[in-house]
């Protein structure tokens, strides 16, 4: 047998062992329901293979033909999974009675900003740029979809559910750290890459730095509130991975989560108390010390780039200078979904900014909405960002819980099962 095929074939025993062995811990989480571990499953595999996760090269400019080996593999992956999903919701024999699967609260407003995405690609959009837009929608709605049915049939009880939620969301995460630490002696090109500027950033096939340091960042906080087995190992691990991911907006969000984790960790109030004056305290002593503090800390956050461009956000700004054109175009349908910030490359070739680099996104949530969807879909964002902001608000128990809506039903419930399985 030939190298390639030896390749091939060792792959593939992989793939199907890491596919086996994550049936395996689905079908515990879901406490015997098999149909609700496949849902499981179905929903740990497109996870890592989503658009966000996977470098799938949105511009369109290094693969500009729609069909590459890149492509292709991944819509064969959606049509497998989307095939599984549909016959295991249909399959009678293995049914359990449980409600329809429905998009609900907090995914009701991601449906909504998606619906209107598809009604703006119909109305300007035309040919491959149509083909493609339909196609990533449709990959988002079918992740949207396994997560409400994953979702609906978590226990009915507040904290026993989050808890449950959280266990199907953890191998994500550890499957993100284990692939990154085990490719990176085994072939490190794949994991750890140096940029023009010299700084070096670990990521992995299937999730850029920025994306693997939030999910490290992610089972951090797991890993310190729920304490499973070998939790110190664990929080080590993401920490350092975490760091190794040379992602300032991943640290900007642990730093974020820090404090909010501080603060509402204490149950009473004056221990909240203490932890805010605490955080107030830390940010009044960097600031008297920004001196001091500028250099280095400004030196890391450049990434080998130049101190001044980061204090100026003069990439950013040259990158918002060319949507601004974009944006002026088409204020009120921008110019499609995933169609729109490839244009960008084209504002920024045509010499319309001073820029010595091509943008394959607007480096702004809010821009790149604009351009691709108008002021609806922009509207369906700040909407969405207000939600979220009001969903931290539960964690403190200032208002009534509204993640993970408890109604009533009729059917299977994890939580029968509950205590007959040891917890991670």
């Amino acid at each position: 047998m030939n190298l390639p095929l030896q390749l091939f074939f060792s792959i593939f025993v992989a793939a199907l062992a890491t596919l086996l062995v994550g049936y395996k811990w689905a079908y515990h989480i879901a406490a015997g329901n098999g149909q609700l571990a496949l849902y499981i499953l179905l929903l740990w595999v497109w996870s890592v293979n989503m658009p966000s996760i996977m470098a799938f090269d949105t511009s369109g400019i290094t693969k500009p033909d729609m069909l590459n080996p890149q492509s292709i593999s991944r819509i064969t992956m959606f049509f497998l999974v989307g095939s599984c999903f549909i016959f295991n919701l249909f399959n009678t024999n293995r049914l359990q009675v449980a409600p329809t699967p429905r998009i609900r609260p907090p995914l009701t407003l991601p449906m909504l900003i998606f619906g209107w995405y598809l009604i703006d690609a119909f109305l300007v959009l035309r040919g491959q740029d149509l083909l493609l837009a339909m196609y990533r929608l449709a990959e988002w709605i079918l992740l949207l979809f396994l997560i409400a049915t994953v979702v609906t049939r978590a226990p009915t009880s507040l904290p026993d559910r989050e808890n449950w939620v959280l266990r199907v969301v953890f191998p994500i995460l550890l499957l993100m750290l284990l692939l990154t630490l085990i490719l990176l002696p085994i072939a490190p090109r794949l994991v750890y890459s140096i940029g023009q500027n010299g700084a070096g950033r670990l990521g992995n096939p299937f999730a850029h730095p920025n994306t693997l340091g939030v999910l490290a960042g992610m089972a951090f906080f797991y890993f310190l509130e729920l304490k499973p087995r070998l939790f110190r190992l664990g929080l080590l691990l993401s920490f350092c991975v975490m760091a190794a991911t040379y992602s300032r907006g991943a640290w900007a969000g642990f730093f974020l989560a820090t404090c909010f984790f501080v603060f509402l960790k204490p149950r009473a109030m004056y221990g909240r108390f203490f932890a805010a004056a605490a955080i107030i305290l830390l940010a009044c002593m960097a600031w008297i010390a920004q001196d001091l503090l500028t250099d280095t800390v400004g030196k890391f956050l450049a990434r080998g780039g130049s101190v001044s461009s980061l204090a100026t956000a003069s990439e950013r700004t040259e990158v918002w200078q060319a949507s601004r054109h974009l944006i002026a175009e088409a204020p009120l349908l921008g110019h499609g979904y995933i169609a729109g910030p490839k244009k960008l490359n084209e504002i920024m070739a045509s010499g319309v900014s001073a820029a010595y680099f091509r943008a394959v996104h607007a480096h702004n949530e809010f821009v790149q909405t604009q351009i691709n969807g108008g002021v609806v879909a922009t509207l369906l964002l700040v909407i969405f960002l207000l939600r979220t902001v009001y969903l931290f608000g539960t964690l403190g128990g200032h208002v009534t819980p509204r993640f993970f809506p408890v109604h009533e039903r009729v059917g299977y419930n994890a939580l029968d099962f509950w205590h007959a399985n040891a917890k991670y």
